[in-house]
């Protein structure tokens, strides 16, 4: 059996605009509304190695949905927002200017440190990705190969999990767009 983790394409929004903190707040908004950008296709290893999975779920966001119909996957069996990526909280501020990937980082790491505004917390985000694990190996079982497109924080959570659950890789979770990581189970 098999699961394999892939992130999603680019998506299609500006990324090097300078944002106030809570004009980044509505720019995640719009950054989850888009699919991903035409020019961030994938190359035939994708296409070729999607032809190996039985079947395919995906978030319930358009950057997840678009490049599984990108890859011309046929055998999408979910599209669920327990595979949403992580949801950062919102903060205030209209002084400081950074490029959205600075204050992902800050966020992110406030979020790691407990702060929730309007979000998930880190511990029901873990937890969501562990019932979302539950379901990949329910799939994979049911199915044999399985591979889930999803996001690059969600994606690591996932990884944990099935590492826990006695699932092996030999690489950590990618982080650049279309990278993926495959994990198998030998009982």
């Amino acid at each position: 059996m098999k699961i394999a983790l892939l992130r999603h394409g680019k998506s299609d929004i500006k990324t090097n605009k300078i944002l106030s903190a809570s004009s980044f707040s509505e720019w995640i908004q719009r950054y989850n509304m888009p699919g991903i950008q035409t020019i961030s296709s994938p190359d035939g290893t994708h296409v070729k190695y999607l032809k190996k999975y039985h079947t395919v779920v995906c978030s319930s966001l358009p950057r997840s949905t678009d490049p599984a119909k990108t890859l011309g996957a046929e055998n999408i069996i979910l599209f669920r927002p327990r595979f949403n990526e992580a949801c950062l909280p919102a903060i205030k501020g209209y002084f400081t200017k950074l490029k959205p990937a600075l204050w992902s980082v800050i966020i992110y790491i406030l979020w790691l440190y407990g702060y929730t505004k309007n979000s998930e917390s880190y511990k029901e985000s873990k937890q969501r990705a562990q019932h979302a694990a539950e379901l990949l190996i329910q799939l994979a079982e049911q199915y044999h190969n399985r591979l889930q497109f999803g996001h690059e924080f969600f994606n690591r959570f996932l990884s944990k999990e099935l590492l826990a659950a006695e699932w092996h890789t030999d690489n950590k979770p990618g982080l650049q767009y279309w990278t993926y990581n495959e994990y198998a189970y030998n009982p």
